[in-house]
């Protein structure tokens, strides 16, 4: 289908923000969010192997939609830049440890797959986004106006949601 971008977005941490959705390439970025399908979001917690399999699978059941409908999709991963230690925390680096092992998980997938003989398999690579770029073009009165701050009281989701509004804009600024 022409014209619609699937994207899965992901902010890691030891509560990891999704939100999925289709959307138009054109127009507004209001626009596009408002022309939003099967969109939907949620929070992911637990310990970090059994966060990456829910992922994992939230992620395949949306790729597979969209392999199936012809649409063009991304996987957008929050990135994560260590710029100071506060602590000696372990939680602080749980971002780092997500996308880590999400992106082993997926590749050693692919790994068996091919290794097994059913042919060559393909993994996506993410686009990444940082976090002060997200909040600074996503603020808390952009959502509201774009509808989607009274989705979710959930601050993980919210910033899943940011992260989303900012690779729609960067994808309009690439068709350009």
């Amino acid at each position: 289908m022409s014209g619609v971008i699937g994207l899965f977005v992901i902010d890691p941490g030891s509560h990891t923000g999704l939100c999925w959705g289709r959307f138009w390439e054109e127009g507004e970025v209001s626009e596009r969010i408002a022309s939003r399908q099967f969109f939907d979001h949620e929070t992911v917690v637990g310990e970090n192997m059994a966060q990456v399999r829910t992922i994992w699978l939230r992620w395949q059941m949306f790729r597979s939609g969209c392999v199936k409908a012809g649409i063009k999709h991304e996987l957008v991963i929050e990135d994560f830049i260590l710029t100071r230690l506060k602590s000696s925390d372990r939680e602080g680096l749980s971002p780092v440890r997500i996308a880590a092992m999400l992106n082993g998980y997926r590749h050693g997938l692919a790994d068996g797959y091919e290794s097994a003989g059913f042919g060559p398999a393909s993994t996506l690579a993410p686009v990444y986004q940082q976090p002060s770029s997200a909040m600074s073009y996503a603020t808390n009165a952009r959502l509201k106006a774009w509808g989607l701050l009274g989705l979710t009281a959930d601050p993980h989701q919210r910033d899943a949601f940011r992260h989303l509004c900012l690779r729609l804009s960067d994808r309009a600024r690439m068709r350009r």
